[in-house]
């Protein structure tokens, strides 16, 4: 399901045990000049994301929120559907041209998660109030900066008052745009969130 950004479903606390959110590098394309998450990681990322998710006894009750991304994104959103959390997907897009931008551009399998994700849960785009948050500036990337405090604010308001936990997939480098990793992990570390690091090199 999709459904407007500024749904009252988000700003209104639902009673969830822990809040986790997922961030992190979505997979390499083909042309990326130098390695940061090459597919041939994936398998071991995705163990990582299972043990941290599994050591924090994510569950029924509790709510993972997800950007939606190939790579960590959808990564996570598997491994929490499977562990029998609630997850919603905040895209920073419509669905089709957020495939185009953030899923595709390497294995087919991306989009076919995708698409199925989106089929099966609880879906949000961003709404026009966030697109125009002053902190975009009118930078071509602004709408990824948009995104990372819209789904940082959501998960703050779902946790009520408790330590929003945060599970970055990210290298420890700044990133080569607004609106990344980087900018999400010291978005929540100033919001006083709980930050993981699974780094994908190691």
């Amino acid at each position: 399901m999709t459904a407007d950004g500024d749904d009252e479903t988000l700003a209104r606390p639902q009673g969830f045990d822990q809040v986790v959110l997922v961030t992190g590098h979505m997979t390499d394309s083909p042309t990326r000049p130098t390695a940061r998450f090459p597919e041939h990681a994936v398998p071991a990322v995705a163990r990582r994301i299972e043990r941290s998710l599994r050591g924090w006894r994510l569950g029924a009750g509790d709510l993972l929120i997800s950007g939606g991304a190939r790579g960590a994104d959808l990564i996570a959103t598997s491994v929490a559907r499977r562990l029998g959390a609630t997850v919603w997907m905040l895209l920073a897009e419509q669905p089709d041209e957020f495939e185009r931008h953030s899923v595709a551009g390497s294995t087919e399998t991306w989009i076919d998660e995708f698409r199925a994700s989106v089929a099966d849960t609880p879906t949000w785009v961003l709404g026009d109030v966030h697109r125009r948050n002053e902190s975009c500036g009118g930078k071509p990337d602004a709408v990824y900066v948009a995104t990372n405090e819209w789904m940082l604010d959501v998960a703050t308001r779902q946790a009520g008052g408790a330590p929003v936990r945060v599970l970055a997939v990210w290298d420890g480098l700044d990133g080569t745009g607004p609106g990344g990793a980087a900018h999400m992990v010291d978005a929540a570390r100033r919001a006083g969130a709980d930050v993981t690091i699974i780094d994908p090199g190691r």
